[in-house]
């Protein structure tokens, strides 16, 4: 069976619970991943090949040797990584693919900007974007990008489009292959809705939200950050920078919190199953609505930069841009608007150009003839496991059940810290070690006997 290195923090089938993804960082900051890795996974696990993930760990170049020996290729899926607090993987990976001698494909990345930024100017990580494309493009045909925006940066940086690169959308939203469920939603102050929003958006986008919480009390706010789930399940506080977030639920005082209204996500399954049961998804998450979508939920995505953008304009997401939102705007007559069925428009043809990509670089998928299996192998393997429920509040839990969860939290964080101390006092020792050892040859070099040697051996020689 062939082995398939990827990057991520864990596998949809995993049954990590609170604890250990907030302790192992396993969502990569943003549950939002689980969604992309999810259709990633479906589409490439077959009978005969298996993904492996790289827990966010194996990218320096000194595990070229060991993934060369164990794996077939190196197939990493990413969001926006084409921006500033990447740049270090970036450079990592870059320094890694160039000892791998296995087959290396680029799924879905993008460029993070904002909304309308000016692709042509000059970004500080544009060298190290530049060098990280070029070694990927020694080891595989070409890489997939998420949309046009990311397609033009490409461009200005000397790639040819079709031939270094080709637009490919994000791999989320073809879980079910050409398959997609599409309906009208019908609202009412009775519905049940979903709502998504992130702390980065214009706090005009936050007002909306908490206006169409009071419209349809029935909702459930579905936060993503790692940070979050840290407060949620732990009652850690939510501290950003983010000063103009001022309707942003960011506190465990806050109303969402204290009714229990929030639920954070460990898994896609149940993000799905959620999901399946409300009326609508609204917000600003781009994953947390493609999930809504997946799961054959109408969803209303509100996009507020240049990544959410181009693959808002990619995949026809019924959407409503933030500077579009005017004050005491009104679901119930925004819903009217909006064209809900958009998102069929090109899917058919933009899930067998992601085929077309996937086998040019000759990674294996399930959708033989573009057919989506009735049951893809990963479908078995998840249906196997007892996948952790989503996390909920601890004001939904007695007192006593608190006291556990947050208990067995923190003694296990308390555990691995531990070990970090010793593992970097090791590390630290072992440094000191070297430099000790470095400074004695440079002296022993420099000393007057050596150098003496040295010349001496110099005459003889001539």
């Amino acid at each position: 069976m062939k082995q398939i290195l990827t990057r991520a923090g864990m596998a949809p089938y995993e049954n990590f619970d609170a604890a250990q993804v907030i302790l192992d960082n396993a969502i990569g900051d943003n549950t939002g991943n689980l969604i992309y890795l999810n259709g990633f996974y479906r589409a490439l696990t077959t009978d005969h090949q298996e993904l492996i993930p790289n827990r966010y760990r194996l990218r320096k170049s000194v595990h070229a040797d060991f993934i060369n020996e164990t794996y077939d290729a190196y197939v990493m899926p990413f969001a926006d990584a084409f921006r500033l607090d990447m740049v270090d993987t970036l450079k990592d990976l870059t320094h890694l693919i160039r000892k791998l001698r296995i087959p290396v494909v680029i799924v879905g990345v993008g460029l993070r900007a904002p909304m309308d930024a000016d692709i042509t100017r000059e970004f500080p990580f544009d060298e190290e974007v530049k060098e990280f494309v070029k070694a990927v493009l020694d080891h595989s045909a070409k890489i997939g990008i998420r949309g046009e925006v990311t397609a033009a940066y490409l461009k200005k940086l000397g790639f040819r489009e079709e031939i270094d690169f080709t637009v490919i959308g994000c791999p989320s939203m073809y879980t079910n292959g050409a398959d997609l469920t599409v309906r009208q939603p019908r609202l009412s102050t009775d519905s049940r809705i979903s709502i998504n929003a992130s702390v980065v958006a214009p706090n005009n986008v936050n007002q909306f939200l908490r206006n169409v919480m009071r419209q349809i009390p029935d909702y459930y706010f579905l936060p993503q950050r790692l940070q979050e789930l840290k407060m949620t399940f732990a009652g850690e506080p939510y501290i950003h920078k983010q000063k103009h977030a001022k309707d942003y639920p960011d506190s465990m005082l806050d109303e969402v919190y204290r009714e229990n209204r929030v639920r954070c996500f460990l898994n896609a399954k149940t993000w799905f199953d959620f999901l399946e049961k409300v009326d609508l998804s609204i917000g600003g998450r781009l994953h947390g609505n493609i999930a809504s979508i997946v799961a054959g939920t109408p969803a209303l995505l509100i996009p507020h930069d240049s990544r959410m953008k181009e693959l808002t304009e990619f995949h026809h997401l019924p959407h409503i841009h933030a500077k579009d939102l005017r004050p005491g705007q009104d679901v119930f007559e925004l819903i009217e608007k909006i064209d809900f069925k958009s998102v069929l428009k090109d899917h058919d043809k933009n899930f067998h150009a992601y085929l077309k990509f996937l086998e040019e670089n000759g990674i294996e998928h399930i959708f033989k003839n573009g057919q989506n299996p009735k049951e893809a192998p990963l479908d078995k393997r998840i249906n196997n496991v007892k996948l952790p429920p989503p996390v909920d509040t601890l004001n939904g839990h007695s007192y006593e059940d608190n006291i556990h969860r947050v208990d067995k939290y923190y003694r296990e964080r308390e555990i691995r810290e531990k070990q970090l101390r010793v593992d970097f006092r090791d590390l630290k020792r072992e440094c000191n070690r070297e430099k000790k050892e470095s400074q004695y040859r440079k002296e022993l070099l420099e000393s007057k006997p050596v150098k003496y040697a040295v010349s001496l051996r110099k005459l003889l020689k001539r």
